[in-house]
């Protein structure tokens, strides 16, 4: 989803002391974000899930969250994940925040999806000294109920949307970004784990049609195109690429030439706004130029002044033009 049809709430990430976005944050979200959208145009009866796994190694809670998906698959509960990893602090242990959105149709997902002792994914946790838990929704908006999830609305072809099915949709994803704060998050990759993991969508479902997804209004994407080619992708990854280093319009340009992409200053700024960075280039002024003066000075060199020499072959002196007066007059004579 690289142009602008999402919101990226920044009243999530930036409150309480969490940072902003991580640097990789928002790519890691909207990609999420990509992945519930197809997910809700199959999934009858989404429910997206907030859990938790805290203590041991990363290793060891990605083994966890992986296992609870195998428990769901078994049961036959479709679902996608996507996960923040985070270190520890004064408070908290090292941990994995995961949202997970479920397809709960014909099923009774809170068979595996539920914190009770006895519960497989409890027992598993408590195996390997990892403490499980679930996050309700923090219900402001007062929609979900005292669900320990929040159910999002079916968008697929014969969807009979609700004004509070799209509320409901929106307050998920505005949740969502928590995971993509800058709080605790390495900076980097490391060895042992990725900072945002996530499900790859499963390869066996159904890609919609041009024709199909015309007939399914995603509340969320407001715009009406058609979905995004493998080019613009890859031109949108450049530039959100280069958004993270902060480059700005001179040096980005520099950049996507390097990258065989052509593009002029003014094109960019379109481009800019096109991605969701309509105030990007204002933000990140190019750095002012230096004149010659200043880079000779730079350079430890001083301007040099005309020499005698010079001025005798710059400016002629007025006896030199009599002379050569003189010399026509007397060839004419």
């Amino acid at each position: 989803m690289p142009k602008a049809t999402i919101e990226y709430p920044d009243n999530i990430v930036c409150r309480n002391g969490n940072g902003g976005w991580h640097p990789k944050g928002k790519r890691a979200y909207r990609n999420a974000v990509e992945t519930i959208m197809e997910c809700l145009h199959t999934y009858k009866e989404s429910r997206l899930y907030h859990l938790c796994f805290e203590g041991q190694s990363h290793k060891v809670q990605m083994k966890m969250l992986n296992g609870l998906v195998q428990i769901a698959d078994r049961a036959g509960i479709p679902c996608e994940w996507f996960a923040c990893r985070e270190v520890a602090d004064l408070t908290k242990k090292a941990h994995v925040h995961a949202f997970v959105i479920i397809d709960a149709r014909n099923i009774n997902p809170a068979k595996v999806f539920n914190q009770f002792d006895d519960g497989q994914v409890q027992q598993l946790c408590a195996k390997h000294g990892v403490k499980f838990s679930i996050f309700s929704p923090k219900d402001d908006l007062g929609i979900h109920g005292r669900n320990t999830y929040m159910a999002l609305p079916f968008l697929g072809k014969g969807n009979k949307q609700t004004a509070k099915g799209q509320r409901r949709l929106k307050d998920a994803l505005h949740w969502l970004a928590y995971a993509f704060k800058a709080r605790s998050k390495p900076r980097k990759e490391e060895a042992d784990g990725q900072i945002f993991p996530a499900s790859r969508p499963n390869r066996k479902r159904k890609t919609l049609d041009a024709t199909q997804l015309a007939d399914c209004s995603a509340p969320v994407q407001t715009t009406g195109e058609e979905m995004p080619s493998t080019a613009d992708k890859f031109i949108a990854a450049k530039y959100e690429a280069a958004v993270d280093a902060g480059l700005d319009v001179e040096a980005l340009r520099l950049r996507l030439l390097a990258d065989g992409i052509k593009r002029t200053p003014y094109q960019i700024l379109h481009d800019l706004a096109q991605f969701g960075f309509p105030d990007y280039a204002s933000q990140h002024p190019a750095p002012p130029r230096l004149t010659l003066a200043e880079i000779d000075k730079q350079l430890g060199r001083e301007e040099r002044k005309p020499s005698r020499t010079d001025r005798a072959f710059s400016l002629p002196s007025y006896r030199s033009n009599e002379a050569r007066g003189n010399i026509h007059r007397q060839g004419t004579t």
